[in-house]
């Protein structure tokens, strides 16, 4: 990704869910995960990343791309995170930010 435009490009990883913490301690969390495989292929990649479900909602602009992560919530949950994650999803969709949703982004 960032050699094509020669820039460095940063992706921002919305952290939906947590790994359960018996397995953290061998896989780590989520955003650890993305963030491992994404600078595995591009190392000049940067990778953001933020709580969404703790109420961490970035300004879409703030990255080149966004990668959501797994959770054990759903989208038609009656939260106030969910409810700014979807107002988020919204708003990026009127871009032209690519957005990759994994299991919970792509509900």
């Amino acid at each position: 990704m960032s050699g094509a435009r020669g820039k460095n490009l940063t992706v921002g990883i919305l952290q939906c869910g947590e790994v359960l913490e018996v397995f953290q301690p061998r896989f780590g969390d989520y955003t650890t995960m993305i963030e491992d495989k994404l600078t595995a292929v591009d190392p000049a990649l940067s990778c953001r990343s933020w709580r969404v479900l703790d109420g961490e909602v970035p300004d879409p602009g703030m990255c080149n791309a966004w990668i959501t992560t797994g959770s054990r919530d759903s989208v038609n949950g009656n939260t106030d995170w969910t409810h700014a994650f979807c107002d988020f999803v919204s708003r990026v969709a009127k871009t032209r930010v690519p957005f990759v949703g994994i299991c919970y982004g792509m509900q």
